[in-house]
């Protein structure tokens, strides 16, 4: 365990900001989601990156705060948008001062030993009330199952892959009522779609070929496919006792 979580603290990615724009139309949507049910208060970030979910979430209206475990990150979260994030991981990490509305995980449970044991932790963290929003690979997508060992899902760095049912168990487990599983939108570059197809083979990487041409690598693609879900789960409110 410590020895992943120092190949974490260490993570420097200089080309991470040139998504900048569009990640962050990413992080809106995933906002937009949970505010259907549940308008803006306090949000807490686990795995927070550079700070582009809470920049967001800052802008509608959130308070934010949140833990990411790359040094680089911290730093450039605090350069960039003037963020404090805390730098750890969901395992030593204490947690918001006190409960909070939403806590959001994107691209983050595949990457963790025990991912239910993290989200049971972060369901603790939440207020009555309060939203759990992942966002994660999906096993269960035609693409998953079709291109098999070069999906691009498949990541040396992904620990754990999910289904639909087994985030909604999850969910359960950790104490939360599942609200909400749908297919993540993503926004990005044709460019940045064509570095992650190449090298999977066949179609895929003609694909890459095209999508890498000059004429056509800055274009905006907004994709919503099985491979990657966002689902929420709510912590149950608080109901008064009958007398």
């Amino acid at each position: 365990m410590d020895w992943l979580c120092h190949e974490y603290e260490v993570v420097v990615d200089p080309t991470y900001l040139d998504e900048e724009r569009h990640r962050l139309r990413n992080a809106d949507w995933v906002l937009s989601r949970v505010e259907r049910h549940r308008a803006p208060g306090e949000l807490y970030e686990v795995g927070a990156s550079v700070g582009i979910l809470l920049q967001a979430a800052r802008a509608r209206g959130w308070s934010v705060g949140g833990i990411e475990p790359s040094a680089w990150a911290v730093e450039t979260a605090r350069q960039r948008y003037g963020l404090n994030l805390r730098q750890g991981t969901i395992e030593s990490d204490p947690g918001p001062a006190r409960p909070v509305d939403c806590v959001a995980m994107s691209d983050v449970l595949e990457h963790l030993v025990d991912p239910q044991g993290a989200v049971t932790k972060a369901a603790a963290w939440l207020a009555p009330g309060g939203i759990l929003a992942i966002v994660t690979v999906n096993m269960a997508a035609l693409a998953a199952r079709a291109l098999r060992s070069h999906w691009p899902g498949f990541m040396d760095m992904h620990l754990t892959y999910f289904t639909p049912r087994a985030l909604r168990s999850m969910l359960r487990t950790a104490g939360l009522d599942p609200i909400e599983l749908r297919s993540a939108q993503r926004c990005l570059t044709a460019g940045y779609v064509a570095g992650r197809l190449q090298g999977a083979g066949g179609a895929a990487d003609l694909a890459a070929l095209l999508l890498a041409l000059p004429a056509v690598r800055d274009c905006r693609l907004t994709i919503r496919s099985r491979d990657l879900v966002l689902v929420m789960g709510r912590r149950a409110a608080i109901v008064p006792a009958v007398r």
